[in-house]
């Protein structure tokens, strides 16, 4: 099921797998853009604050992508690597 209580979400890193994830995610939000947000999750870095940062940086860059590829807006969420608890647990980043 796909709506505004179940997001798209899309576990996002960066490689090439995971822009065609995003284009994928993208793609299923729009087809339910009244409904359904996309989420990009990414993994925080430990370690000092630009590790961090860069992090936030590739997650909002991927958010654009998919607002220029699919007119929709991403959120983005921030979670230690290998948190195994649901996404919105995690830390919020830029939207």
């Amino acid at each position: 099921m796909i709506d505004a209580g179940h997001p798209v979400i899309v576990p996002f890193g960066g490689s090439e797998q995971d822009r065609a994830a995003l284009e994928l995610g993208a793609w299923i939000a729009h087809a339910h853009a009244k409904q359904a947000p996309l989420k990009l999750l990414g993994a925080s870095v430990s370690g000092d604050d630009g590790d961090r940062d860069a992090s936030e940086r590739l997650l909002a860059n991927a958010s654009l992508v998919a607002q220029q590829l699919a007119g929709i807006a991403a959120e983005h969420l921030l979670v230690p690597p290998g948190d195994e608890s649901s996404p919105p647990a995690g830390r919020r980043g830029c939207s």
